[in-house]
């Protein structure tokens, strides 16, 4: 009697230690991947609700603000103003040939006239004023290569000025597209992120339940082995997700170039 009791408090012993081992090894595994975490947004917040369940409506704003905040955007926009301003300076270049000239003069002029004197014999008349005289003149010099490529220039200026146009509709639109592709993304992250969240915490019940009937001996070292193997994995899942999913957020609210809870309050 003694040695059946004897043999049956060192086998509850034993099941004990190999249930603190699993279970340190358990949390050694999950300090190495790092504690879970709740996800980077308020999952009942209303703007994420927004950005989730009303694309039709969030991605525009994305794309808008996206395109808003292009350095990229802001460079062919520039590259537009020079452009623009570079036509104004040929239209008016020929300008640069015309040239106003002024002058001034002060000193004596002479005057002669003829005059008849008493017996009908010309007498010459000499006379000297000092007086002052302002001239005002217009001087043109354009050489005949810039009068005749005028209207090549100018329509030079145009195209230069259309295909900056042309560049900045077309980097819109790659802007737009990938905005697109990581919103689409995020969003198909976030649902996975919450079925592995659902999974998780089943297999959190199901491990606390095992612990408990391991410790009443009515469940086998294996299958707490399995349970918590099981557990172990959703647990891995559910960081690494996190982690993807965070990094998704972070890369579109950079590329966005805005806060976006404060873009969606809107």
């Amino acid at each position: 009697m003694y040695a059946a009791f004897l043999l049956k408090k060192t086998r509850g012993l034993i099941m004990k230690i190999i249930f603190l081992l699993i279970g340190f090894l358990g949390n050694m595994l999950l300090a190495t991947y790092g504690q879970t975490q709740a996800p980077i947004v308020d999952t009942d917040s209303l703007w994420q609700k927004k950005l989730f369940d009303t694309p039709d409506v969030a991605l525009p704003l994305l794309i808008e603000a996206a395109v808003q905040h292009a350095p990229e955007i802001k460079i062919l926009l520039a590259e537009s103003e020079i452009a623009g301003q570079e036509l104004s300076i040929t239209r008016k270049g020929l300008w640069s040939s015309v040239s106003l000239i002024s002058g001034y003069n002060y000193g004596t002029d002479g005057n002669l006239s003829l005059t008849q004197s008493s017996v009908n014999a010309p007498v010459n008349s000499f006379t000297a004023v000092r007086s002052s005289r302002y001239a005002v003149g217009v001087n043109m010099s354009l050489p005949l290569d810039r009068l005749m490529t005028r209207g090549n220039q100018i329509k030079k200026q145009k195209l230069t000025l259309e295909q900056t146009r042309l560049a900045i509709e077309l980097k819109e639109k790659d802007i737009a597209k990938e905005v697109m592709e990581i919103y689409q993304e995020l969003i198909l992250t976030n649902r996975l992120l919450r079925l592995i969240n659902e999974t998780f915490q089943s297999s959190e019940i199901n491990k606390k339940m095992a612990e408990k009937e391991f410790l009443e001996g009515e469940t086998p070292v294996s299958e707490i082995s399995r349970v918590t193997e099981m557990y172990l994995k959703s647990a891995m899942d559910r960081e690494n997700m996190q982690s993807k999913y965070k990094s998704l957020y972070m890369f579109l609210e950079q590329r966005v170039g805005t806060n976006i809870p404060e873009l969606l309050k809107k």
